[in-house]
């Protein structure tokens, strides 16, 4: 009895699903290769201040910690730390200050370093005064709820991690006034999480930052903050954090 022979059309399917499994072998492979990464970290402190304060109490610097992906930590479009917004606002309010961020990273998408924001979040030292979180426009194109369900426990994470911190939540921001659907999803996500945890909130889109201002704030790539995006950044968060500091 002859044997029958697969059609043209099952060979190429099988062709194609080989094909398709070793390009995801490759990728599997490279990710255990490279595992995870460690998180970008900046930081620097406030002018010296004196032993005590007028009423003779010991004094304290309050220390910011911000957290996010390269709209926090920066790129080639600024010119370094001294002059991305956590180190200006530091500088006007007299504060310390550390941003830990990694390129690429969400709430939900891990990123260039295969870090999400709670993998930052484990960073946070415990004598943090205040947390800021910004993000993420890398999340877009997850399900609102699995953003939001992320978000969750990163805040989670945050307050462990220092319980006597506040917590100051800011959802991406964007370059333009008219935002892909993902990027909507996004926001609507880590709002319905601040809001959930009754923690205050803004939302940079709703308050037309980089979009309102000259446009010089933004690099050559189309995405990133200049010194002036920066600039503006500080301007706009300086009055918040002041508040939240009690200063």
């Amino acid at each position: 009895m002859a044997t029958a022979r697969p059609s043209r059309r099952t060979a190429v399917s099988i062709s194609v699903a080989v094909a398709v499994l070793a390009i995801i072998a490759v990728v599997v492979t490279v990710a255990i290769l490279r595992g995870r990464g460690t998180p970008h970290i900046d930081s620097g402190t406030a002018s010296p201040t004196p032993a005590t304060t007028a009423t003779g109490q010991p004094s304290t610097t309050p220390l910011v910690v911000y957290l996010g992906n390269s709209f926090v930590g920066g790129s080639a479009q600024d010119s370094g730390p001294q002059d991305r917004f956590p180190a200006l606002i530091s500088s006007d309010l007299n504060t310390n200050w550390i941003a830990i961020t990694s390129g690429g990273s969400g709430y939900v998408d891990p990123g260039d370093d295969g870090l999400t924001f709670d993998d930052l979040a484990g960073e946070v030292p415990e004598n943090a005064s205040l947390v800021v979180i910004m993000g993420s426009d890398d999340d877009a194109g997850y399900p609102a709820a699995k953003i939001m369900d992320a978000a969750l426990t990163t805040l989670q994470t945050i307050r462990q991690r220092a319980p006597q911190a506040q917590v100051l939540v800011i959802s991406t921001p964007w370059v333009s006034a008219d935002p892909p659907a993902g990027i909507l999803t996004s926001r609507d996500a880590v709002s319905d999480a601040a809001h959930f945890d009754n923690l205050p909130y803004i939302d940079p889109i709703a308050d037309g930052w980089w979009v309102t201002g000259p446009p010089e704030q933004i690099g050559d790539d189309g995405l990133h903050p200049t010194d002036l995006g920066h600039a503006q950044m500080a301007e706009r968060l300086e009055p918040v954090i002041r508040q939240l500091l009690g200063q």
